[in-house]
């Protein structure tokens, strides 16, 4: 069994706090189960208490170069917001993301050519349910493709193209994402990504180190599909007893959180 926990905050208008815990259960696969619980302020300065229950299980077929990934069940109280969902209520004014109630999500990938380094190609496939507390339910398609080549003398680098449509209430929204990573030898990467969403297009250039593999830590920054300049990242510690993991995110002129 493994317990795992986090905080994430934005000063006194936002706190969520979560635990859980996790069983690998050799060949059957891994389960786990989390409760996240938020504390949050809107506008009118109402202040909510909510809390969100997920169920997922992992499994991995070897013999096949396959994985699946079934987040069976996700519950969230009908005052539960996760820090999307505040900051789209509390600055943008109005809540088009909607009240999550439940989620039902599979994913799964397959690697052709595994055995291949130069060729291998790994497609995933994801499937999403989403039913809200104040809205009709929506549902979303994912593919996506990863490949891993050499170029100029770099090995390992990797690009991902992926394809994404959401359907409600009759209507569709299509969004396409391109990422490259490009390593360096001893465990540092650059990488850049850019997604399109209608008339949005944001772009993201990030940096990672991982020389130290108990203290790996990546910065990133760049513009946010309404035009933000934007900025995160993240630091982990891992020990013997326990894994610490601290974040920070800032958007122009729209917030900042500390996790």
């Amino acid at each position: 069994w493994s317990l795992y926990g986090g905080l994430q905050s934005a000063g006194a208008g936002y706190t969520a706090v979560s635990a859980g815990i996790g069983r690998d259960l050799s060949v059957l696969g891994a389960l786990s189960l989390d409760a996240t619980e938020s504390y949050s302020q809107q506008s009118n300065q109402k202040r909510l208490k909510g809390t969100s229950f997920k169920l997922s299980y992992a499994k991995t077929f070897d013999e096949y170069n396959s994985s699946i990934t079934f987040a069976g069940y996700r519950f969230s109280q009908e005052d539960f917001r996760s820090f999307s969902q505040y900051l789209n209520e509390r600055y943008e004014g109005y809540d088009s993301l909607g009240r999550e109630k439940e989620v039902y999500t599979i994913t799964g990938n397959k690697t052709f050519w595994a055995d291949e380094p130069g060729k291998a190609t790994t497609v995933f496939l994801t499937y999403t349910h989403q039913n809200y507390w104040d809205r009709g339910s929506q549902d979303r398609y994912g593919l996506s493709m990863g490949h891993s080549f050499s170029f100029a003398g770099i090995q390992g680098i990797s690009a991902n193209l992926a394809a994404y449509r959401s359907e409600y209430q009759g209507k569709r929204d299509d969004s396409l994402s391109l990422s490259i990573s490009v390593p360096w030898s001893d465990g540092r990467s650059m990488d850049y990504e850019v997604q399109n969403s209608g008339s949005q297009t944001s772009q993201m250039v990030s940096y990672s180190d991982n020389r130290d593999r108990n203290n790996p830590w990546r910065l990133r920054a760049g513009v946010s599909g309404e035009g933000h300049t934007a900025f995160d990242g993240y630091y982990k510690h891992r020990s013997m007893m326990a894994e610490l993991e601290s974040n920070v995110s800032w958007q122009q002129s729209r917030y900042f959180s500390v996790g």
